[in-house]
């Protein structure tokens, strides 16, 4: 199962958000949710994936779509 797979529709968005490079600020301003909301959001994501932190989580999306190119 990919990592990927184990999220939430609205994880796999924070996560699309976060990838270009976007605060914890920006990604709650974008998708018109908390800064609390957002926050619960990463540490269920880094819970979920075992992955450790936001530099880490972005390249992993970063390789996951260029996966999907290829």
């Amino acid at each position: 199962m990919k990592w990927s797979e184990k999220l939430s529709p609205r994880e796999i968005e924070v996560c699309g958000v976060l990838a270009v490079g976007n605060t914890d600020r920006e990604i709650s301003q974008i998708l018109g949710i908390s800064l609390y909301t957002v926050k619960t959001h990463l540490r269920n994501i880094y819970s979920k994936t075992e992955i450790k932190n936001r530099t880490s989580l972005a390249v992993e999306i970063l390789k996951s779509k260029n996966t999907q190119k290829a």
